[in-house]
């Protein structure tokens, strides 16, 4: 949940109180969207290798920086940012068996790595199509399974 964290922690939490009810609410207004691609992390490809085989996209720019791989969207009302990194953290595993339950998808359980992509939902439409660019490389390179966690849905 390290990585599930990391990704918690850029949402805002709004707080309320009703008194007339005596109870207190909370309402998790999402700011990171959130896209992973399950892989066997046999196959999975450095974030660097990644970075390379970005550089031939249109319309983004791929910066692979100090183990960091930020992907720069280009769109004519603005450019927005895509986090990438790859994890193979014991959780991983875990939240792969929940999504694969929670599915009836039983060949995702056994799925031990994960790209995450992140990026500002304020901005989705500007990341739509790289998101969808990077994901797609990363299933046809790695065999990845694509699934907005957000959404709770496969792309």
């Amino acid at each position: 949940m390290h990585d599930l964290a990391v990704a918690l922690a850029r949402q805002q939490l709004e707080f309320s109180h009703d008194a007339s009810l005596h109870t207190v609410c909370y309402l998790v207004v999402m700011t990171t969207g959130t896209w992973f691609v399950l892989c066997d992390p046999s196959r999975a490809i450095t974030l660097s290798d990644l970075a390379d085989r970005l550089k031939r996209l249109k319309n983004s720019t791929p910066r692979y920086e100090n183990g960091t791989l930020v992907v720069v969207a280009h769109d004519p009302n603005g450019d927005a940012d895509v986090d990438v990194a790859l994890s193979t953290a014991s959780h991983v595993i875990v939240e792969a068996q929940e999504i694969a339950e929670r599915h009836g998808r039983p060949e995702l359980a056994t799925l031990a790595g994960r790209y995450e992509l992140l990026f500002d939902i304020a901005k989705s439409d500007l990341v739509y199509n790289t998101l969808a660019r990077i994901s797609g490389e990363l299933e046809t390179v790695c065999g990845g399974v694509i699934y907005a966690a957000n959404d709770g849905r496969f792309v």
